[in-house]
């Protein structure tokens, strides 16, 4: 409901296109949003005037009155699908599920648009759209994780393999994505044609006062990590295999080798030990007598290390 007014065709297409969704709540919707199908047109020159910001107003205020959205059914035999789709600008979605009885009826849950940042929109598009993708997985994740029942639409083919194929991809970032979106959520992926896909305008919606803004378009860019001094990991790091240890914190008994003597005292004495301790009765004292070492004896030299001697001597 924050759309604002249109700039450009492109806008009006985008707005056109979310709105549609939602013709079958709106009355006579063919004729109050005839101006703006109408500076769309081809050959038609783009001009925003009272007319058209009329028409943009009563379709938001009877979105707003007949249009009415609803919690996902859980459980349920029809899934909870989660439409997507990504450009340079955003990343749009909505969240729909279909009645059980008249599958024909679709109850809308969310609408909702994302912003990319500057860094974000420099990405290739194959790694923008898998980057959409959790972006909008991680903002529903209180709605999304655990449901096993769920399918995402998208119009990107190539969002298969790459989710399929982790290990070929060349960047670390693009493996952390897959890695949280396959150890988080449960969906299977579904293909649709961009033409008439709905996410499509949500996704070039440009931001409007109201709408939130990303943290790093807030803060005027990416913003580096403060940097840790290394002393703060000497305790978490394997001193024999260098690897940092983070399950040492949940396993008691590893705990043993990598702790202070003190808690090793507390663990091991609250445990019955038993222990028979056994001393020798006779203490034998033993001593070391320095004396010159013996001569060896000629005789029993060989014939040959008689003449090396000799040599040598």
């Amino acid at each position: 409901m924050r759309w604002g007014p249109c700039k450009n065709t492109t806008d009006v297409r985008a707005f056109l296109g979310t709105v549609v969704q939602c013709c079958s709540h709106i009355p006579n919707f063919i004729t109050v949003a005839a101006p703006l199908y109408k500076i769309v047109k081809k050959d038609v020159p783009f001009k925003w005037g009272p007319v058209q910001e009329k028409a943009q107003s009563d379709l938001k205020t009877l979105i707003e009155s007949c249009f009415h959205t609803r919690n996902p059914k859980f459980p349920s035999e029809q899934p909870l699908v989660l439409a997507m789709d990504t450009s340079w600008r955003a990343v749009g979605y909505y969240l729909y599920q279909r009645d059980e009885e008249e599958p024909k009826h679709i109850y809308y849950v969310k609408f909702n648009s994302l912003l990319m940042d500057d860094r974000q929109q420099r990405y290739s598009q194959p790694k923008r759209e898998l980057c959409g993708l959790q972006r909008v997985l991680e903002q529903e994740v209180y709605l999304l994780k655990g449901c096993r029942n769920f399918i995402v639409e998208t119009d990107a083919k190539y969002l298969a393999g790459m989710l399929n194929n982790p290990g070929k991809m060349p960047n670390a970032t693009i493996n952390r994505w897959v890695d949280y979106i396959w150890t988080n959520f449960f969906f299977e992926l579904v293909y649709k044609k961009g033409k008439t896909f709905g996410p499509d305008g949500l996704s070039r919606r440009r931001w409007y006062p109201g709408d939130p803004i990303p943290e790093d378009v807030r803060q005027g860019g990416p913003q580096e990590e403060e940097l840790l001094e290394l002393e703060t990991f000497y305790e978490d790091i394997d001193s024999r295999e260098g690897y940092y240890n983070q399950i040492m914190d949940c396993d008691t008994l590893m705990e043993l080798g990598h702790s202070e003597p003190e808690t090793q005292i507390e663990v091991v004495c609250s445990q019955t030990v038993y222990v028979e301790i056994v001393e020798p009765k006779d203490k034998e004292i033993i001593t070391w007598n320095k004396e010159e070492p013996e001569e060896y004896d000629n005789d029993r030299r060989s014939e040959y290390a008689r003449k090396q001697e000799k040599i040598l001597a």
